[in-house]
C-alpha cells in the first residue's frame, strides 16, 4: 500500500515540474491531456479577478494552439451532400462512445459543424471552452463500425484530429 501512495506522490511530482507536452503532432494526447487538467481542477465558482483561462490550462492550452490542433474556417469543408446514414455494426462499445470531432473558434464554425452532422443523420453537440473555443462532439456509437464511419466522415470535413472520446 505504502508503494501505490509513494507513486501516486511521485506522480503528482512529475506533473508538476512541466514536463514538456506531447509530440507536436498529437492533438490527441493534448486535447486529453486539457481534458484530465479541467476534470480535476476545482470547482469554485469563478470570481470577477480571476483570468478567463485558468492558470492550470495556460500552458495547455497554449500548446493545442501552437501546434495547430484549432480547426480554423479555412480547413473545413461542410459541402459534401448527405451520404446514406451511418448505421451500427459490428462489435460492440459499452459503453457508447462519442467522436471529438474538434474545436472551432467561431459560432457559425459551431452551427455549420453541427448542421453537417445532423445532415448524416448524427446527433452533434458543441461545448464551449473559454480556453478553446467550441467542441464538437457526435454519437453516441454503438458498435465499433458506426464509431470508424463517423471519425472517416468528421476527417472528410477537415476535423483532422478526430478521436473517439468518453465524457
Amino acid at each position: 500500500m505504502r508503494s501505490i501512495a509513494a507513486l501516486a506522490v511521485l506522480a503528482g511530482l512529475v506533473a508538476c515540474t512541466g514536463v514538456p507536452p506531447p509530440a507536436p503532432t498529437d492533438c490527441v494526447s493534448l486535447f486529453e491531456r486539457f481534458d484530465l487538467i479541467e476534470a480535476t481542477m476545482s470547482t469554485a465558482g469563478p470570481r470577477r479577478d480571476q483570468p478567463t483561462i485558468r492558470p492550470e490550462l495556460q500552458r495547455i492550452t497554449s500548446a493545442i494552439r501552437q501546434y495547430g490542433c484549432i480547426s480554423l474556417s479555412r480547413e473545413l469543408n461542410f459541402d459534401a451532400a448527405p451520404t446514406a446514414p451511418i448505421v451500427e455494426s459490428g462489435p460492440r462499445l459499452v459503453p457508447p462512445v462519442r467522436i471529438h470531432a474538434g474545436a472551432v473558434t467561431s459560432m457559425s464554425d459551431d452551427a455549420a459543424a453541427r448542421a453537417f452532422f445532423e445532415s448524416h443523420g448524427l446527433r452533434a453537440t458543441s461545448i464551449g471552452s473559454a480556453a478553446l473555443g467550441r467542441r464538437i462532439y457526435v454519437g453516441p456509437f454503438a458498435t465499433r463500425g458506426a464509431l470508424d464511419a463517423a471519425l472517416a466522415l468528421a476527417r472528410s470535413a477537415g476535423f483532422t484530429h478526430a478521436y473517439p472520446a468518453r465524457f
